[in-house]
């Protein structure tokens, strides 16, 4: 199905073998919020003549004796089955091409998949991506289809956090599965990813496995994991002078932070304040050796983590991203003023004082994008939510495909599953912050990619 003509505000489509043509007429999105619908007559027209057009990616809104064309991320779809042959034919209009002429249309309808985007944390290890929720499995294994609707979004980069030594190296094995992939030439549309190597704050008994940070037994049980993991580092940064020789199926730049790390007052139960903070110095002592940036985690713990930031400063020559960052606007200056980045997700989102913040409080040349996936997707209860029909447009869909994600209990492969989220739902989170600064989505989405980039010093994705 080719478009014969574009007019304005009108579409017209030639099917094939077929002598007419079908007219797809553009109405206002704010009186149809859910998509495009074909005139009655124009239904008739097509059952009497080829078949039945079926409904397709409708969430709601679809009156009796209408067709709904539900607009996804993709553009629209429209389903066509044959009465004789049983054949179902699937076509989608790529939305920035076939809308490109039609003037009326807002230029929000014009496709995201010309925005590209970097996932700044993304728990790709989590046994969520197993199919293993809460220690039970409810399906298959499906990273790989994960990766493919980052891919189907323009997420150009993903890296990979850890959160333990184990989990780090964890991560340095999807990075070079994922490099191996990525020399051939069938796979070049997967996201580029990236590793970090450090220990969570709630794990840093790994360093202290006792709680007790004061014994010479315990400071040498401290070194010995702290040299694992810098070894661990050594395979994906090549570095100079290392004990352990470079993996030579990873390029130098697929270890890109320390971290996970940082403080916690929040879960304290995991791990009191005091193992937390000797943790975290042991991985600022790491960052000083290496050169790499701070992926850091804050949880009511500003006060201190801004203390020892200072005090390591020395050590820290390469800035840093707080993770996650859902403060007031003068613990968002204080972490500014020490040279960091602030990264932005839907738990960033979900009061409107998180919203006024970073509205008001962080620069985009500052903010970072990032999902934190399998967790922290945006909600319905969240106050960012009033952004998700933005000109008429369903943002809840973005990500997604236009298609409605499949509880775990009823896995369908190729579908998400709800509540999880996923690299490719960082397009919602741009979309909000570009509602917020009043800035368009191509311009957020290039921005904070560069930032971290930059920040991280990644090679971009091919």
């Amino acid at each position: 199905m080719k478009p014969e003509r574009q007019d304005e505000g009108i579409l017209r489509w030639r099917l094939p073998r077929q002598k007419s043509a079908v007219q797809l007429a553009y109405v206002s999105l704010k009186s149809f919020p859910h998509g495009f619908r074909l005139r009655k007559a124009l239904r008739y027209w097509l059952s009497s003549s080829l078949g039945a057009w079926q409904r397709v990616h409708c969430s709601s809104g679809n009156a009796a004796g209408w067709t709904h064309c539900q607009r996804g991320r993709h553009g629209c779809c429209l389903s066509h089955t044959t009465r004789k042959a049983g054949i179902r034919l699937v076509q989608r209009f790529q939305s920035g091409r076939s809308f490109q002429a039609c003037e009326a249309l807002p230029a929000e309808l014009t496709t995201t998949m010309a925005h590209r985007y970097f996932d700044a944390a993304a728990n790709l290890t989590d046994e969520a991506f197993l199919g293993v929720y809460n220690g039970k499995r409810y399906h298959e294994p499906d990273l790989d289809r994960v990766l493919e609707r980052a891919a189907q979004e323009n997420v150009r980069e993903v890296l990979v956090t850890a959160g333990s030594l184990d989990q780090s190296k964890e991560a340095l094995l999807l990075v070079r599965e994922n490099r191996k992939q990525l020399a051939a030439s069938s796979a070049t549309s997967l996201p580029k990813l990236f590793a970090t190597v450090g220990v969570h704050p709630t794990r840093c008994s790994e360093f202290f496995p006792k709680e007790d940070t004061a014994s010479a037994d315990a400071e040498a049980h401290a070194r010995e994991h702290l040299h694992a993991l810098r070894a661990l580092i050594e395979q994906g940064v090549g570095a100079a002078g290392g004990t352990q020789a470079p993996d030579e199926n990873l390029d130098d730049d697929a270890v890109v932070a320390i971290g996970e790390c940082g403080l916690d007052y929040v879960r304290t139960q995991f791990c009191p304040p005091a193992v937390q903070q000797r943790g975290f110095k042991l991985q600022l002592q790491l960052a000083g050796e290496t050169g790499l940036p701070l992926l850091l985690h804050n949880r009511e713990s500003t006060a201190d983590l801004v203390q020892l930031l200072t005090e390591n400063r020395h050590q820290i020559r390469a800035g840093g991203l707080v993770h996650s960052f859902d403060g007031s606007a003068e613990e968002a200056a204080m972490l500014l003023d020490l040279g960091f980045h602030l990264g932005v997700n839907g738990c960033s989102l979900k009061t409107e004082e998180n919203l006024r913040v970073v509205r008001e409080s962080i620069p985009l040349d500052r903010l970072i994008l990032e999902t934190d996936c399998p967790y922290c997707e945006l909600r319905p209860s969240h106050a960012s939510y009033q952004f998700m029909h933005k000109q008429g447009i369903d943002i809840a869909g973005y990500g997604w495909a236009g298609r409605a994600r499949a509880d775990k209990k009823r896995f369908c492969t190729g579908v998400g599953v709800r509540g999880r989220n996923e690299p490719c739902s960082i397009v919602q989170i741009c979309a909000v912050v570009s509602s917020l600064k009043g800035v368009p989505m191509a311009h957020v989405a290039e921005a904070t990619r560069r930032n971290a980039l930059s920040l991280f010093r990644c090679s971009e994705a091919v």
